[in-house]
């Protein structure tokens, strides 16, 4: 009931089941101003599995694009080895939402190593080519530099480029071969992409070269 009475500057943190019904609210009423930030913490998802009780039958619109408009930066927090997917995911919000330096939600799953959530995100279509704005990443080569093989399968199976690169000229497959992660190596050569014979030669000597420094 104080929601309403918010005017100035303010930051919204809901955590648990404060979370869920945080963003119910959200999704059903227009705030009289924008708040600065709103935290979804670990909320539960909305008593579709197996595990979950919410009280009441609680359940949220289908459509919960009002979050996002109530305030100016909203964030999602999960465990990294929590199985629940973050509560706008199967809402239709936007799961291409840019955060600093051109950040997306799945290159922070990619950070997390949470195979789960990029399945997830990438059935939403999430866009695996976005690159950030600071280094030129994209999500195929943080994938590459963890090393996590089924995220790079994952990524290239949606249409992730293997030939992007970055203004340094880095592909995913040299930073792969830097870090030394064999198997993302012998995936990425054996993709159709590389079947340009002059450019897997080129891309060859620079890995070679990476190798040797």
């Amino acid at each position: 009931r104080y929601i309403p009475l918010l005017r100035k500057n303010f930051i919204l943190i809901g955590s648990s089941l404060g979370g869920i019904f945080l963003a119910k609210y959200l999704s059903e009423h227009k705030l009289p101003k924008k708040a600065l930030s709103v935290y979804l913490v670990c909320a539960p998802y909305d008593g579709s599995l197996p595990t979950e009780d919410l009280v009441g039958g609680f359940r949220l619109r289908a459509y919960l694009s009002l979050v996002e408009r109530n305030c100016k930066n909203l964030r999602i927090l999960f465990s990294k080895n929590d199985d629940i997917v973050p509560v706008l995911i199967q809402a239709g919000a936007n799961v291409n939402v840019k955060l600093q330096n051109n950040v997306t939600p799945l290159c922070l799953a990619i950070a997390t190593e949470n195979l789960a959530i990029v399945k997830a995100l990438l059935k939403a279509k999430a866009d695996p080519n976005i690159q950030t704005t600071n280094h030129g990443f994209t999500p195929l080569m943080m994938a590459s530099e963890n090393g996590h093989l089924e995220i790079v399968k994952c990524l290239v199976e949606a249409g992730a480029s293997i030939l992007r690169k970055t203004p340094d000229n880095l592909t995913a497959l040299m930073f792969a071969v830097r870090d030394g992660h064999v198997q993302v190596v012998d995936f990425l050569i054996k993709q159709g992409e590389y079947r340009n014979v002059a450019f897997h030669i080129q891309q060859l000597f620079v890995c070679l070269k990476l190798v040797q420094s």
